[in-house]
C-alpha cells in the first residue's frame, strides 16, 4: 500500500488524483474534515465522499483512473481539529481490512441550533484553579466581551448587547476595591407589596448623582430600624421628619415633659414639649443621650421654667435681656430659665428640664441649639 494522495479540501482548486493502480486494485479516501466531495472518475461514475468519513473504491479496469475531486457541500463546524484527505492505495493481492464506509469520529457536529432542556439539583466544579469560568454566554453579535459569566472563585458579570454596545450592568470581583460594581446608568426598580406599580428607587442620575428616589405607590422614603420602626421620612412635599431619641417625664401633679433629639453632630439641637405639665416638687430634668460639648442658645416658649446642669452641677442660664441702641442686650447669670425668655449657655450640658416649684401647669415648648 503507498499514500497517493493527501490535500486540504478547503483549498480551491482541488488538485486530481491519479492512483495509477493496476487491473482490481483499490483505493480508500479517508476524509478528515468537515466538507462533503463529490468524486468524478475518468470512466464518468460520481459519488459522495461524507465528512469525517473512509471510502474504499475498487476501480476495476479503469485505464488510468484519473479522480477528480470538488466539494458538494460544508457542514458548520467549530474547532475542527484538520482538514484533509488522504488516499491509500491498495495494489490486487493486497488486503484492506474493515468494513467501508467508516465513520471518523472526530468532532460531534450539529448543523442546526437545537433547544436543550435539562433539570438538576446540583452542578459541581471543583478542583479547579483560580479563576476558571464555569458559566459563560455570549450573545450574537457581540465581540467585546461576555454577557454572562461565573467564575469559581465568586465572581461573576452580566452585562447587555444593545444597538452594537456592550454595556456592564453588574460586576464583583473578589479580592478588588471595589468588590461590587454597578454598570453605568443602570437605574434599580421595584414593584410594591401587591406586586405592581413598577417603579425606579435608587441608582445614579445623568449628572452622576446617587439617588433615592421615592416609590410612586406611597411616593415617600422611610429608613427603618432594625425592629421596622421608621426613624426618618421624606415625603412628596419635599419634608423631612425626624422621630430622633424621645425620653417623656410626667409632671407629679399633671401632664407630660418630653425631650426630642433629632440632630446631634456638628451641631445639636434638643426639642422641650411640655403638654398640661406641672412639677409642684423639686426640679426634674432629663438626661440627654448625646450631651452638648460647648453649650447652646436656648429659647423659652410657653414652659414652666427650664433649667439645665453638667453631671448634676446646675448651669449658668446667662438670660439675655434685649435693647437697641446704647442700650443693646445683656445677658446675666442665674440657673432659671423663665418663660418666654431665651439665654445662652456657654458649658457642656448633659441634662435639660424644669425648674420645678410649678404654681400652674404649662403647656409650651423650649428649643436648645448648640455644639
Amino acid at each position: 500500500m503507498d499514500i497517493v494522495a493527501q490535500f486540504d479540501p478547503s483549498i480551491q482548486p482541488i488538485p486530481n488524483v491519479n492512483a495509477n493502480i493496476p487491473h482490481n486494485g483499490k483505493i480508500v479516501f479517508y476524509n478528515e474534515s468537515n466538507i462533503g466531495l463529490k468524486l468524478t472518475f475518468s470512466d464518468g461514475v460520481t459519488d459522495i465522499l461524507a465528512p469525517w468519513t473512509a471510502q474504499v473504491y475498487c476501480l476495476g479496469a479503469i485505464p488510468s483512473p484519473q479522480i477528480q475531486f470538488n466539494q458538494a457541500y460544508t457542514l458548520a463546524s467549530t474547532g475542527s481539529p484538520v482538514s484533509l484527505v488522504i488516499g491509500i492505495r491498495y495494489m490486487p493481492s493486497e488486503k484492506v481490512h474493515g468494513t467501508f464506509p467508516i465513520a471518523l469520529a472526530r468532532q460531534a457536529n450539529i448543523g442546526n441550533a437545537i433547544t436543550t432542556m435539562s433539570t438538576t439539583n446540583q452542578v459541581n466544579n471543583d478542583g479547579n484553579p483560580i479563576v476558571t469560568t464555569f458559566v459563560e454566554a455570549t450573545q450574537v453579535g457581540n465581540a467585546a466581551g461576555s454577557n454572562v459569566a461565573l467564575g469559581n472563585d465568586g465572581s461573576y458579570l452580566f452585562a447587555q448587547y444593545v444597538a452594537a454596545a456592550r454595556t456592564v450592568l453588574e460586576q464583583l470581583v473578589p479580592g478588588a476595591s471595589p468588590v461590587l460594581k454597578w454598570g453605568a446608568k443602570l437605574v434599580l426598580q421595584a414593584v410594591d407589596n401587591v406586586g405592581a406599580n413598577n417603579s425606579s428607587i435608587l441608582g445614579v442620575d445623568s449628572s452622576g448623582n446617587t439617588f433615592l428616589q421615592n416609590h410612586k405607590t406611597n411616593n415617600q422614603t422611610v429608613i427603618y430600624d432594625k425592629n421596622g420602626v421608621a426613624l426618618l421620612t421624606v415625603d412628596a412635599n419635599a419634608q423631612v421628619s425626624i422621630k430622633g431619641s424621645t425620653s417623656v417625664n410626667n409632671g407629679d401633679t399633671s401632664g407630660t415633659q418630653t425631650l426630642y433629639e433629632g440632630f446631634y453632630g456638628i451641631y445639636k439641637m434638643v426639642l422641650v414639649y411640655q403638654n398640661n405639665y406641672r412639677q409642684a416638687g423639686g426640679a426634674f430634668h432629663n438626661a440627654l443621650v448625646n450631651n452638648f460639648a460647648l453649650g447652646a442658645f436656648w429659647v423659652n416658649a410657653g414652659c414652666g421654667g427650664l433649667g439645665c446642669d453638667n453631671g448634676g452641677a446646675a448651669l449658668s442660664s446667662n438670660q439675655i435681656t434685649w435693647g437697641t441702641g446704647t442700650s443693646a442686650g445683656t445677658s446675666a447669670g442665674g440657673s432659671g430659665m423663665p418663660t418666654f425668655a431665651a439665654g445662652v449657655v456657654l458649658n457642656a450640658i448633659s441634662h435639660i428640664g424644669d425648674s420645678g416649684g410649678y404654681v400652674g401647669a404649662h403647656t409650651g415648648f423650649g428649643l436648645f441649639i448648640g455644639a
